[in-house]
């Protein structure tokens, strides 16, 4: 499917651009980052914009220079709630793809959260606030996948939540590097006692 000149005037305004199924995905203007959150789908003469990060696509247009009326006249507002049902609809479609994409980016961060935590480094406060975000966008792109409707962030991921997480990490990594050590040293001894006994 070509886009329409409508929908050109914001694709051309993106950077990153890339099509995604029935739409398009690319850089989100408003909340910034490298990853493609930002979902463009276009049905039924209506262009529908979703960003899985900032969820602001008034911001969106008003970054690029855009408004509603120039993407799309009244007339091709959704109004009825059917066809506000199958404007979602057609964007959840498109987000899919952008949510495996933003999983993928931010799983990454926090594979080297925990690397850093495993080497027995303490996370620094931009790290952790990093790190936060990626839980917190790894939440949304998991609303986006499983279909649900309603998420809060602030619910599933407090401060005191992530500082209690960290903690079970550690905690868990010096048990485990107790009993390595444990049994380094029941390995040494074993070993001294076999040159002992091969001296003899």
């Amino acid at each position: 499917m070509e886009p329409s000149s409508t929908v050109n005037a914001l694709l051309d305004r993106l950077e990153g651009l890339q099509r995604s199924g029935n739409g398009w995905r690319a850089r989100c203007p408003a909340c910034g980052g490298r990853s493609r959150k930002l979902s463009i789908a276009e049905r039924d003469g209506r262009v529908l914009v979703h960003c899985f990060d900032c969820s602001d696509a008034g911001a969106v247009l008003e970054a690029v220079g855009l408004r509603w009326s120039d993407l799309q006249p009244p007339r091709n507002w959704p109004l009825t709630p059917d066809e506000r049902k199958a404007a979602k609809r057609a964007i959840r479609d498109v987000g899919l793809a952008s949510a495996v994409d933003v999983l993928a980016t931010e799983a990454v961060i926090a594979v080297l959260a925990v690397r850093e935590l495993q080497s027995w480094r303490v996370l620094s406060a931009e790290d952790d606030q990093r790190l936060a975000l990626a839980c917190d966008r790894i939440g949304k792109a998991s609303v986006v996948l499983t279909g649900k409707e309603q998420w809060r962030p602030d619910y599933f991921y407090p401060p005191k939540r992530l500082v209690a997480v960290k903690r079970g990490v550690v905690d868990e990594l010096r048990r485990e590097l107790g009993t390595a050590e444990r049994e380094l040293a029941a390995a040494e001894q074993a070993l001294l006692a076999h040159e002992r006994k091969e001296a003899a």
